[in-house]
């Protein structure tokens, strides 16, 4: 499972891995989470290529201009 896989990256020392539940948590969590010169990488099945637009949106209402 997800959550599964969470609990063994924070295993093996990524601490800050989280289980978001939803793709609209993940992406919340990745606009308040994210700094300016970090790459976020959205990996995944389904639905998670809509995540993309949503989060660009947010990012750059979060910190100004984002590079795509």
């Amino acid at each position: 499972t997800a959550e599964a896989l969470v609990e063994r990256m924070r295993g093996h020392g990524h601490r800050g891995a989280v289980y978001a539940g939803s793709l609209a948590d993940a992406v919340e969590g990745a606009v308040a989470e994210a700094r300016p010169g970090d790459l976020v990488l959205t990996l995944g099945a389904g639905n998670i290529s809509q995540a993309g637009e949503t989060l660009l949106s947010g990012l750059e209402a979060r910190l100004g201009e984002v590079r795509a």
